[in-house]
């Protein structure tokens, strides 16, 4: 396993020599890289060992093979969802990165041609459809619904944003709380840290704490209620509003979330929200009162009917026999399919290319022909076929 990016260590202190100092420096550094690399390199050990042993079981033969790569054309912006209209088309959530890209939806074909654009005033970051044919969309900020045109029919925003202030304020002192906790842990594990580079740090963890609760990291509709997954507005962790059929009136589903890299992905079906809680390797489903019906999954980085990585599944989707396909961003990227009572029903795709901890969206066609899978780092779409 890597360091903690987020453990700061101390220091070495300065000499008076540069020629001392460089030697101290080099040989400081050499003592904390050694035991990294020599962690590292059982890792990548670990995982050749894995990969063997998963080549050799049956259970891990996929059922389908890529077909076809779809590169968004992204203009220097970045894909961060997608799903399939009623058309069967992708329609994909497109965000500029470093302030470079549109902000839009792009509706995509199966084959990879670009049928329309949608611009979008807000960066989208979560998409579903509904009965109806219209589409959902939550982003930095807002939440909106536009029908199957492409017309944005309701926009409000994000469901954060819309609690009376009252409230507002009540969460910065819930921040404040945290960040206390927090610091004395950060100091427990760095002894050597200084007040003032710690009082910085906490400064920007409460920023971040502050801004992302506006984000969104999943969308679903579910009869006339819309339910969108989003980082807790006071604490480390998500949580999921429910919004009305005007997208108002946010108030909160569930909560105490674990999630990783801001994954925590949602669809709905019948009168249920089923739920990737990652950070528990498990697949959750929650009745219309935000009650846990039923749940399934196990961590397990060798057996194919388990979770491998360190925060799995973080994608879900429905076969249209309401099976259940989760997707894997790895190692290894897989999708695999279960009943809803999670039962395991065999590995779907499993290709080779790697991936970090990132969100791994995944679709299927009407006719179970075609599975769509995001691959983040390259800003494609890739399609599998049996």
């Amino acid at each position: 396993m890597r360091p903690n990016p987020f453990v700061i260590r101390p220091r070495p202190r300065s000499v008076g020599c540069k020629a001392t100092f460089s030697a101290t420096l080099l040989l400081v550094l050499s003592a904390m890289l050694l035991p990294v690399l020599a962690q590292e390199e059982g890792t990548e050990q670990s995982n050749r060992k894995l990969e063997k042993a998963r080549a050799a079981n049956p259970a891990w033969k996929p059922k389908y093979k890529q077909a076809n790569v779809i590169k968004v054309p992204t203009k220097g912006g970045t894909i961060n969802n997608f799903c399939l209209n009623q058309q069967g088309n992708l329609v994909v959530c497109v965000g500029p990165e470093a302030n470079q890209g549109p902000t839009e939806l792009q509706v995509i074909s199966p084959a990879g041609k670009v049928l329309e654009k949608i611009p979008l005033k807000f960066i989208p970051q979560a998409i579903c459809t509904d009965a109806q044919g219209c589409l959902y969309v939550a982003g930095i900020g807002k939440v909106c619904k536009l029908n199957p045109q492409g017309k944005i029919l309701l926009e409000m925003p994000a469901p954060a944003l819309q609690v009376p202030a009252a409230e507002q304020e009540k969460w910065k002192e819930q921040i404040k709380e945290e960040m206390v906790r927090v610091r004395k842990e950060y100091k427990e594990m760095n002894s050597g840290m200084k007040e003032a580079e710690l009082d910085r740090l906490m400064e920007n963890l409460s920023k971040t704490l502050a801004t992302r609760r506006g984000h969104a990291a999943g969308i679903a509709v579910i009869g006339e209620e819309v339910f969108v997954s989003a980082p807790s507005p006071a604490e480390f962790g998500f949580m999921v509003w429910r919004l009305d059929a005007k997208l108002s009136n946010p108030a909160r589903f569930v909560g105490r979330l674990s999630g990783c890299c801001g994954q925590m992905d949602i669809q709905g079906r019948g009168s249920q929200l089923w739920l990737a809680h990652n950070g528990k390797h498990k697949v959750e489903c929650y009745d219309a009162q935000g009650r846990l019906v039923t749940q399934f999954g196990k961590f397990d980085r060798a057996a194919a009917d388990g979770f491998g990585g360190c925060c799995e599944p973080k994608n879900l989707t429905f076969a249209p026999n309401g099976d259940i396909l989760a997707a894997e961003s790895g190692p290894p990227v897989v999708v695999k399919r279960f009943t809803p009572d999670g039962k395991f029903l065999g590995v779907l795709a499993h290709p080779t290319y790697k991936n970090g901890c990132v969100r791994v969206s995944v679709a299927m066609s009407a006719d179970e022909k075609k599975l769509f899978l995001l691959n983040t780092g390259d800003n494609t779409i890739h399609v599998f076929t049996r």
